[in-house]
């Protein structure tokens, strides 16, 4: 997506996004929350009635709703910035909050797009205070990849902040080459290279759509 950016896989991306499609109280249990959500994009996936000329921007416009009403980016935010985050100037924190959402959005706009059927397998939970672990698998046609969602209770709702598949996890992921970034061109260098790329998705998307 970014010249300096090495992108997430298809997969990691994609079940991010299935498991931040529903909001639920917290009497559901995590395991359920990752479930429900996970049946809830599905559902769009399979819908045969959307045309598949306005396909793209429908899921387009369902990510965004997701990812705003479900995903803590500001939280999720700091933590990929790390101490990184402290140096920014307010101004430049809402500037990498903002391009970060649209960084992910359109890479699970890419990611759900390429979705084949994979089996999604639920085999185990830990609950510690207001943080759980959701282990998963998903069977593919050549391996088993293991997913684990990790939520944390906020209120009276859980919400996914991180996901780790095959050892690999996404805010550690983002911060290594984001930091890689900042330490040669600073805070501002990493913003503008957010916003570069994104101006690049718009214009594929803008074609695309044409």
């Amino acid at each position: 997506m970014f010249k300096h950016l090495k992108p997430l896989p298809a997969l990691f991306s994609l079940v991010l996004l299935l498991c931040l499609s529903v909001s639920v109280f917290a009497a559901v249990s995590p395991t359920a929350f990752v479930k429900q959500g996970i049946d809830e994009v599905l559902l769009v996936f399979n819908n045969k009635n959307i045309d598949s000329s306005q396909r793209r921007a429908a899921l387009q416009k369902r990510i965004r709703k997701v990812i705003k009403e479900h995903f803590e980016f500001r939280s999720i935010s700091k933590s990929v910035l790390a101490t990184n985050w402290r140096k920014a100037t307010g101004y430049e924190q809402d500037r990498f909050v903002d391009f970060f959402t649209q960084t992910l959005e359109n890479t699970y706009l890419n990611a759900i797009e390429s979705y084949s059927g994979e089996e999604i397998k639920y085999v185990g939970e830990k609950i510690k205070n207001d943080r759980a672990v959701v282990d998963t698998i998903i069977v593919s046609k050549n391996n088993d990849i293991p997913v684990s969602y990790k939520l944390k209770l906020t209120g009276d709702q859980w919400f996914v902040y991180d996901v780790v598949i095959e050892n690999v996890s996404m805010v550690s992921n983002y911060r290594n080459m984001y930091a890689a970034i900042i330490g040669k061109s600073g805070v501002d260098g990493l913003l503008l290279n957010l916003e570069t790329g994104l101006k690049k998705t718009s214009t594929g998307l803008s074609k695309t759509a044409k």
